[in-house]
Order: structure tokens, then sequence, then C-alpha cells
């Protein structure tokens, strides 16, 4: 995310670049928050999938 809004500060300025950044931070905790979902420190988009994929499995198999 960092990277992400470097590159807005590129294109505009620093301002808008932490508004950015804050309002994308805002709507990811308002959804986690929304579907009850953890957060999990050190984990890439593709193992958070990974893990949600293989939590659901065990609830199906419980």
């Amino acid at each position: 995310m960092r990277a992400w809004g470097l590159r807005i500060a590129k294109r505009s300025s620093m301002l808008c670049a932490i508004t950015a950044v804050a309002r994308k931070l805002a709507s990811i905790l308002h959804r986690m928050w929304v579907s009850a979902t953890d957060f999990h420190v050190g984990f890439g988009a593709k193992a958070a999938v990974e893990t949600c994929t293989v939590a659901a499995w065990h609830m199906t198999t419980d």
C-alpha cells in the first residue's frame, strides 16, 4: 500500500496521497469489520485466500 501511495504522490501531491491511503485503509478495515475477518500479520493476498479456503473447508467438514 505504501508503494501505491507513493505513486499517487508522484502524480499528485503528498496530501492527496495521504488522503487516498487513509481512505483505502478505512475501506479495508470496514470490510474486515463487516465480514468479521481476522487480520493476519505477514500474510499476502494469495496466502490469505488459501487460509480462508482451508478454514471454510474445515467448517463444512465438522
